[in-house]
């Protein structure tokens, strides 16, 4: 059980020590982004681009979500955004380097994608202690929630 119990521990502790760090940053938050002048990140249009009849994804939210990823070349894990209506589909792309939000306006047929930005460790950190896994569509980010169920069992 020793063994056992130190292997585990070592091959665990990189994600302990990550969510114990951001945990620290998130209960002083003011204080940190205060003294080291985090800025916090915003949405920044960085394209704008027409899609072609052909291109126009169809069928279910979930397929026209992956298809309009696929097609700007920004597959991975994302989520559709409750604020989608008929008029237009709303796709968050997940990314540690910087989310992605993808409009497809479907009347004008013109998809705005926006990045959320700047990029900080602070920000990174943030952002892998709110990750969510099985709800998303990606490996990584299901590797990310077996690792913190892991976690969860052994403490």
């Amino acid at each position: 059980m020793r063994r056992v119990h130190l292997y585990a521990g070592l091959f665990l502790a990189p994600w302990i020590l990550i969510y114990a760090t951001s945990a620290f940053l998130l209960n002083h938050d003011q204080w940190f982004r205060d003294v080291f002048k985090v800025v916090t990140p915003g949405w920044m249009v960085i394209e704008e681009t027409a899609l072609h009849p052909r291109d126009k994804p169809e069928g279910p939210l979930s397929q026209q979500a992956q298809s309009l990823l696929e097609h700007l070349g920004l597959p991975g894990p994302h989520r559709i955004q409750p604020t989608s209506t008929a008029e237009r589909l709303v796709v968050l792309r997940f990314s540690g380097s910087g989310d992605y939000r993808l409009t497809w306006l479907r009347q004008q047929n013109n998809v705005v994608i926006e990045r959320r930005g700047p990029f900080s460790i602070y920000n990174y950190l943030h952002y892998l202690h709110f990750r969510k896994g099985y709800g998303v569509q990606g490996g990584s980010t299901n590797v990310w929630a077996g690792m913190v169920d892991l976690i969860t069992l052994s403490i």
